[in-house]
């Protein structure tokens, strides 16, 4: 593995010693820039913070963190390299957070990132983080007073949310901030995925809203990690966490936006969400409305889990589900109990015109800042479920 000085002397022949002299090409070590920044995303220590700070306040705009990424993507055809570049600004906010333990304008470099998402034709990833800038703006007004608002992150959701959709959501993120000091430093995903979930069962996910003591790494690493080793934690908290997680990596993937959990009093539905084709994510599954179902216990699916849920879809008369399993932490890499009796469940339901995937904790893992999130997953599953194993 590379020092950090290695790291840094690559990043620096990208970019320039300040931020924007240069612009990697296409080709050669060039188009190394995503590798560079998701390995300088691993460093626990926020190295290059001062370097963006000082790259943001560049005058003209195309030479900032932003100008730079339209152009990576634009006129060099590095996608995921303007991605992990925007995503690399986001990780040394959080990890700058966490070491002076105060608050920063986190919404700023969200917003770069929805911008990213719209500049690279993803609607869905331009809504998830324009949602959390706009929370970021939130957590920023007692700072700044004419966030109260809101900066360009609701202009840019105007065409997702209406109005009142907005002050609904602007509210609860405001009455969620009331349990905290001003100057805490807070993961905003805890505040966005509070959003799905009832408040009495959000207050799972709120409860790790903290940054101290994480490090800086993603929120959904630090649900993952509180399924894994739960510490006395109740079953409900520990599957509210596990929806929690699955969700945040869904909003986070091209073509997913993720609505709520539903709970009747017979009946849970974990988290609805909406699937529409993008070219960055071909999965194969149907535009329209689906299903996800958690399963945090430890173990691999089974098949009358699959059954329970497929029955589920097909009674909401959504065209596919969505099964996150913990399985594939233990026992190797089989997620099913009985692999050839769960494609036989899964391959009747397909009659019916259901689609159900599933995945496992190790196709969970390391996918919160990669430009497609979970979408290679979902699209192995759903081509070895429609066309079987490769011969």
């Amino acid at each position: 593995m590379a020092t950090i000085d290695e790291l840094l002397k690559e990043f620096y022949g990208l970019f320039g010693t300040n931020g924007g002299d240069q612009l990697p090409g296409n080709v050669g070590i060039c188009r190394t820039a995503a590798n560079v920044c998701h390995e300088l995303m691993k460093v626990t220590e926020p190295i290059l913070f001062d370097y963006f700070v000082a790259w943001d306040q560049r005058v003209k705009e195309e030479e900032k963190p932003f100008g730079i990424e339209q152009l990576l993507a634009f006129n060099r055809g590095q996608w995921e390299g303007a991605w992990s570049l925007a995503q690399l600004h986001y990780d040394q906010m959080l990890k700058q957070e966490t070491k002076v333990k105060d608050r920063l304008h986190k919404g700023h470099p969200l917003c770069n990132l929805a911008l990213a998402g719209r500049t690279i034709g993803s609607p869905s990833l331009m809504r998830y983080y324009a949602l959390l800038s706009s929370a970021g703006d939130l957590y920023w007004e007692h700072i700044e007073p004419s966030l109260a608002y809101g900066g360009y992150a609701p202009t840019m959701l105007e065409q997702f949310e209406s109005r009142d959709q907005q002050n609904i959501y602007r509210d609860r993120i405001r009455n969620e901030l009331k349990c905290f000091e001003n100057s805490e430093p807070l993961y905003l995903e805890a505040l966005l995925a509070s959003r799905w979930f009832s408040e009495a069962y959000s207050k799972h996910i709120i409860s790790l809203a903290k940054l101290e003591d994480q490090g800086g790494k993603p929120f959904a690493e630090v649900l993952l990690d509180a399924v894994e080793n739960p510490q006395g934690a109740s079953d409900t908290t520990t599957g509210a966490r596990f929806e929690a997680a699955a969700g945040i990596l869904l909003a986070g993937t091209p073509g997913f936006e993720v609505h709520s959990a539903r709970r009747r009093a017979d009946e849970q539905v974990d988290l609805v969400v909406h699937y529409t084709p993008e070219p960055l994510a071909q999965i194969g599954l149907e535009a329209g409305p689906g299903l996800i179902e958690c399963k945090s216990s430890v173990g691999k699916v089974r098949g009358r889990e699959l059954r329970d849920f497929g029955a589920k879809c097909l009674f909401h008369r959504v065209k596919f589900g969505i099964l996150v399993a913990r399985a594939g932490t233990t026992g190797g890499p089989e997620k099913f109990e009985d692999p050839q009796g769960a494609e036989l469940v899964r391959s009747r339901f397909q009659l019916d015109g259901l689609t159900l995937l599933v995945l496992d904790m190790i196709q969970l893992r390391d996918r919160s800042r990669d430009l497609r999130g979970l979408s290679d997953g979902l699209s192995t599953d759903h081509k070895l479920l429609v066309f079987g194993p490769v011969a």
